[in-house]
């Protein structure tokens, strides 16, 4: 699963930013790759953020689904938005190192 990180490593104000935990979610994908053009411009509200903010962004959680042609499922058969409240580490590792 790919995680970008950038910004104020010493910022108390953390965000985070996922996608495509649903295979089929392609929208997703242009949000986030439009964010990400946005926020590492060489702009001055893009630095602003940039400076104020520590952002952790995985741009699609669910690479192995989406491999596959998958919709909603990952590899293993599994809704990964139904394990969000106590995911398993061997199960579903996507969501439990997400959280």
């Amino acid at each position: 699963m790919p995680l970008l990180t950038f910004g104020n490593q010493n910022s108390k104000d953390l965000i985070v930013l996922s996608a495509r935990v649903h295979p089929g979610e392609t929208g997703s994908s242009f949000i986030i790759e439009g964010f990400l053009k946005e926020i590492l411009a060489s702009l001055p509200h893009s630095q602003f953020l940039r400076e104020r903010f520590y952002f952790k962004v995985v741009p699609m959680i669910n690479v192995d689904g989406v491999s596959r042609g998958n919709y909603r499922f990952s590899a293993s058969g599994v809704d990964l938005n139904r394990k969000w409240k106590a995911p398993s580490q061997q199960h579903h590792p996507e969501i439990f190192f997400l959280k």
